[in-house]
């Protein structure tokens, strides 16, 4: 994948007085969540870089995620234990809490929108919560401790701490474990299904691709794995450089519909990969160690968050923002650009499949008929000077129009052809008519003397 179109940082965003390690942007895209060791969760407009809210919690927030079902709702996890739903970052209510009957650090959160389960990381318990009242959410499974490796050494370290959770669908729920791997359980039964086990590497964080084909996790020991769902043998390995004195678990996510992948860095710079495995772009922080990373697609633009930590007051987020290259084959600019330029019909309407096979089937109906009416009716062309007349002067001025404005060379062709066929079908020779080359001169030179208008 050549990226056409790079990334370039739009805005920096100031307020965290300590790490960030969780972002998240909204469902829509208008707004950015970010929380921090410093026990606050901010949300940030786009476009513009405004501070919309600022909640403080009684601990540093580890984890967000939206509900994409209610406007500006974000369930938020917290280092002492605290899992809340903020109902709206535009009123002054901190909404629910989560009732788990545990008190361990929320490590990682999930929401599948289908059933409204909310997935929790708490230490090593992965919790399944439902909503029992209107806005209020509580435990109603409690997930086994996954299976150990049998060629550890009795010497390893045992812990079990949830990194990473991922729905995949309804019953399912793939989870990364910092030293066990990671397991796809079925919620219902409570059964393992299957497990990847990525050798005596701690697993730092991992994210699933849009079509939930893909794994993509961020290894400790300076690499991210990429594995397709349920195999246990990596597709790839994306490798960088790490500052062991500073190696913290990276976050890592998706771009371009999975068609690259995107990793934090402790040395700086943030860098950009291809599926294949080549680098394709850097996003420089100087020397800070950048932990947590998001993305976005909206339409034709591509939006990246990063977000430093170990600075202190100095820590900051960048937003890099990227247009998506079109799409459109050069046949297909062509045509949309004849539709544009004759019935106002935008570019942004036809990328899409079904309106543009629709253009495609209108331009050929609407040559054939010309072609119709100059070889079906020459013989009354020839008498009256008229169809065949118009519609090779249509066809020449189409021609003409598109050459001299830039629009492309095989439609101008192609409409300068149709005219050449009606005039050898009993227009050329004609009393009082003109060669089909005679009136491409002539309306060329029109057209260039009008700059092409």
């Amino acid at each position: 994948m050549e990226l056409k179109a790079p990334y370039i940082p739009i805005a920096t965003l100031r307020g965290h007085t300590d790490s960030v390690s969780a972002l998240a942007f909204s469902p829509k895209g208008k707004y950015l969540a970010s929380g921090g060791d410093d026990g606050t969760l901010m949300v940030w407009k786009i476009s513009t870089g405004e501070l919309l809210r600022r909640v403080f919690l009684s601990s540093p927030v580890l984890c967000l995620v939206w509900d994409p079902r209610v406007h500006g709702s974000i369930f938020c996890g917290c280092e002492d234990g605290t899992a809340v739903l903020l109902d709206s970052f535009q009123t002054n209510e901190l909404a629910h809490g989560i009732l788990t009957g545990t008190r361990a650090p929320v490590y990682a959160m999930a929401f599948y929108e289908p059933n409204a389960y909310v997935a929790l990381g708490m230490g090593g318990e992965v919790h399944i919560a439902k909503e029992i009242a209107s806005r209020q959410y509580a435990t109603f499974v409690l997930l086994p401790k996954p299976s150990d490796f049998l060629d550890r050494p009795s010497d390893a370290d045992l812990r079990i701490r949830v990194r990473s959770m991922h729905f995949t669908q309804e019953n399912k729920l793939i989870v990364s474990y910092l030293i066990h791997g990671i397991v796809c359980w079925d919620i219902e039964s409570r059964v393992q299904l299957w497990q990847i086990s990525p050798g005596h590497e701690q697993v730092g964080y991992s994210a699933i691709s849009p079509n939930a084909q893909h794994l993509l996790v961020s290894i400790m020991q300076g690499y991210v794995n990429l594995y397709s769902i349920g195999d246990r043998q990596e597709l790839h390995k994306f490798e960088h450089s790490i500052d062991a004195k500073r190696n913290y678990p990276l976050n890592v996510n998706f771009l371009h519909d999975g068609r690259a992948v995107i990793c934090g860095s402790s040395v700086g710079n943030v860098h950009i990969w291809d599926i294949s495995g080549r680098h394709v772009q850097s996003l420089p922080h100087g020397d800070d160690v950048v932990q947590a990373v998001a993305s976005m697609q909206l339409e034709k633009t591509r939006f990246i968050a990063t977000a430093t930590m170990a600075t202190g007051s100095n820590t900051y987020i960048k937003i890099w923002r990227s247009h998506a290259v079109d799409k459109l084959s050069p046949f297909d600019r062509d045509i949309s650009s004849w539709l544009r330029c004759e019935f106002g019909i935008e570019q942004s309407v036809l990328r899409r499949r079904p309106y543009r096979l629709a253009s495609i089937v209108v331009v050929l109906f609407f040559c054939s008929y010309l072609a119709y009416i100059q070889l079906t009716l020459g013989h009354v062309a020839v008498e009256y000077g008229f169809f065949s007349s118009a519609a090779l002067h249509l066809h020449l001025h189409l021609g003409a129009r598109f050459f001299h404005q830039g629009i492309g060379r095989r439609a101008a062709i192609m409409e300068v052809l149709f005219a050449v066929m009606g005039c050898n079908h009993g227009n050329l020779g004609s009393p009082g008519r003109v060669t089909a080359f005679e009136s491409l001169e002539n309306v060329g030179f029109a057209h260039a003397k009008a700059g092409g208008k």
